[in-house]
């Protein structure tokens, strides 16, 4: 059996480079880690976030389509949870489904990027679990 540190990354289709790379600096600090192009795809890409802790690699598109490629939303642990709902106002992120949702032994905010992904803002890592 595989053992399982944390994610790694997660690859995003976003319609603007300049717009989410400015949306997750103001909001969790991240900061581009590398730019290039995909070996794979000859796609133009940037991986941005916080070494060590998250990253996110992001492609530029024309549409950003959750039918044919779906992730329903990612989660991130937010050490200063109690700040969540002052910097959010702050910085005009609204928070969906009413704000604050409880969940077993903790409690999330979710809030949507420029591209319409869904971040799951985390108190407690795994809800507890």
């Amino acid at each position: 059996m595989l053992e399982i540190n944390a994610i790694d990354h997660i690859n995003m289709n976003v319609l603007n480079f300049e717009e989410s790379e400015k949306f997750y600096k103001k909001l969790f600090g991240m900061k581009v880690l590398e730019s290039g192009q995909s070996a794979k795809s000859g796609n133009d890409f940037k991986v941005i976030g916080i070494p060590n802790k998250i990253a996110l690699c992001l492609y530029e598109t024309d549409e950003v389509n959750f039918e044919t490629a779906p992730i329903a939303h990612f989660g991130i642990n937010i050490d200063n949870y109690s700040e969540i709902e002052n910097i959010l106002k702050e910085l005009n992120v609204d928070a969906l489904y009413g704000g604050e949702i409880l969940w077993k032994s903790s409690s999330s905010i979710y809030i949507k990027d420029p591209s319409g992904h869904e971040i799951e803002l985390t108190k407690n890592f795994a809800g507890g679990l």
